[in-house]
């Protein structure tokens, strides 16, 4: 059995991989974050401080207590270089398509960059990324960026979803609804596609309702501008309620007639992936050139529509809507391409896979003197440039 330090922040990914692996046993930390609303918290373990410092603290009382770490943000990724301790990075989006070791990297529905950092930063980063015995990301689209900056990295498609939080067993949660009404979970703003969707409701012929958690993204100052612009003008179907803790989210994915998820960068994510186990219609923009690992294989995703043009996206709407047959027939093709990508034993045996290459390599023990060497440069470089702070650092 493999002991495994896991630390992530402000998403379930190692949570839901570590319930489900069999060889390997993850203890988790979390790194505290305002958004912990989006996390699983039973049994979750926070550091006690926002302070790298007093955060590697922390580490160094328990490190010796593992073979291995795996993390999945930038900021966790930090903490296990600095630590001196082997870590495998989890790629989840951003995090690798802008990369703080690029310059002034940005995504492409953005105008300012994300990440501003000196040189000497981006060095520092960079060395993280190069120190990493494994790095891991998913589908054609993110793995593209990964193997861009390093050949070695591993591919894992299927993604492990809690099954038994998501799942048809759920007892729906009670709301009004007055004719068919979408749930739309997802961030406001521009990753998300927010104002693509918004702009295909005001073309669409059916009559329904669409409940928007008013929740808004924060990625930089000119994502959360454009969020808050977006809301100024929103369509007549769309209704405001507040976040939900994701505890709470599978009644909410029981209570409701179909899904509206992300349509902008033609992904399936974890709102796609979750909302399909209850066999409700799922409507997100999926770019059909970009294709699934499966045992192997290239596959298509059955989800709708294959264009964020809001007029394609009308179109399905409205066929959602009025179509029974439809309808149906699309959450059943999702529901067991979901049953099968999203099945949590088969992409937990993968994770163990990739843990065992990684303990095998039986790389050299960091040394003391590279660990005060690591700690020094992180000193260094982000002295270098005073209008970043420690907890606010990619």
């Amino acid at each position: 059995m493999i002991r495994i330090l896991g630390i992530e922040e402000n998403v379930n990914s190692l949570n839901d991989i570590k319930k489900f692996v069999k060889r390997s046993k993850i203890s988790l930390f979390n790194i505290p974050h305002e958004n912990k609303f989006l996390m699983d918290k039973k049994e979750l373990k926070f550091f006690k401080s926002k302070n790298v410092k007093k955060q590697l603290n922390e580490i160094s009382l328990i490190k010796n207590q593992f073979d291995l770490c795996v993390v999945s943000s930038w900021r966790a990724a930090r903490l296990a270089y600095l630590s001196g301790i082997d870590y495998v990075i989890n790629f989840v989006g951003n995090d690798i398509r802008i990369p703080p070791f690029e310059k002034n990297s940005k995504p492409i529905y953005f105008n300012e960059s994300v990440n501003n950092l000196n040189w000497i930063q981006r060095l520092f980063y960079k060395k993280i990324f190069q120190n990493a015995s494994e790095c891991v990301s998913a589908s054609d689209e993110t793995f593209s960026y990964l193997f861009k900056f390093r050949k070695d990295g591993i591919r894992i498609d299927r993604t492990v979803v809690d099954t038994n939080i998501f799942n048809l067993d759920v007892k729906p949660k009670t709301v009004e609804k007055q004719k068919f009404t979408f749930f739309c979970p997802q961030r406001i703003g521009l990753e998300k596609g927010t104002s693509i969707l918004w702009n295909a409701l005001r073309l669409c012929k059916s009559d329904f309702d669409v409940i928007q958690c008013e929740w808004y993204d924060e990625t930089s100052k000119e994502a959360f501008e454009e969020s808050q612009k977006m809301v100024e003008n929103i369509p007549k179907q769309v209704k405001l309620i507040p976040k939900i803790p994701r505890e709470d989210m599978p009644k909410y994915y029981a209570a409701y007639d179909g899904i509206l998820g992300e349509m902008q960068l033609g992904l399936i994510n974890n709102i796609e992936r979750e909302a399909s186990f209850f066999k409700k219609p799922v409507i997100c923009y999926y770019n059909s050139n970009l294709k699934y690992l499966i045992d192997q294989k290239r596959i298509t995703a059955p989800f709708l529509p294959n264009s964020n043009n809001p007029d394609e996206i009308a179109s399905v709407i409205d066929k959602v809507v009025n179509s029974v047959k439809f309808r149906e027939e699309l959450a059943e093709k999702e529901f067991d391409f979901i049953s099968e990508y999203g099945n949590p034993e088969k992409a937990a045996a993968e994770w163990d896979d990739v843990f065992y290459k990684a303990v095998n390599k039986k790389r050299k023990k960091t040394s003391k003197l590279q660990i005060f060497c690591r700690n020094l440069l992180y000193t260094i470089s982000h002295k270098s440039n005073n209008s970043t702070k420690d907890v606010i650092l990619p």
